[in-house]
């Protein structure tokens, strides 16, 4: 009768954290490989719909603000992949992987609204409109104070402050609650020593 493998070496990988570092950096990896898909068919769409309504300029604008971001979304997706897999191995396996996870979030919102930001000033300047309306769902995803921001030239500079501030803000809430989920653990490894 042949034995039994042994899930030995299974939950050592699990235990010391290589098994969810090596997952969770190769699925930041996807996710960076989906994005640039999904970027470049939104940015396709944005392009063939605006120059359907003639309003082609608009459309060059704001597929070049989609593929900006998808490609600044890409960078920060494949550091913070190569940062989760290079996490030394540690007792508490998913809170720094969770810190970084929340480093990244704050980083990528920080960039869509800094992009949007100007991308969306330029695109009121030109068009008149404001572009949270043709953004459909990833407009809930942004700042709505600028939902107001007229077609004017300082309705312009208005809604790009609107969007550095906001993205500013959101870049400090997540590095504050990935600092804290480090704290957490710091607090829990000098607890045990003693």
């Amino acid at each position: 009768m042949a034995a039994m493998p042994s899930l030995e070496p299974v939950l050592k990988a699990l235990d010391e954290g290589r098994v969810i570092r090596s997952w969770t950096a190769t699925a930041l990896r996807v996710v960076v490989v989906l994005a640039v898909i999904g970027g470049l068919v939104g940015a396709y769409h944005a392009l063939k719909g605006l120059s359907e309504s003639g309003q082609t300029g608009a459309g060059v604008l704001l597929a070049l603000i989609i593929v900006v971001a998808i490609a600044m979304l890409a960078q920060i997706l494949f550091y913070r992949a190569g940062v989760v897999a290079a996490l030394p191995g540690s007792t508490f396996t998913v809170i720094p992987i969770f810190s970084q996870l929340l480093r990244c979030v704050g980083e990528i919102y920080a960039s869509f609204a800094a992009v949007f930001g100007v991308g969306g000033m330029i695109f009121l300047w030109v068009t008149k409109t404001n572009p949270l309306g043709l953004i459909g769902a990833l407009a809930t995803w942004l700042p709505q104070g600028a939902g107001g921001a007229e077609g004017s030239f300082i309705g312009g500079i208005l809604f790009l402050i609107h969007m550095l501030i906001m993205g500013f803000l959101g870049l400090v809430v997540f590095y504050a609650a990935a600092e804290g989920s480090v704290a957490l653990v710091t607090i829990a490894q000098n607890t045990e020593r003693k």
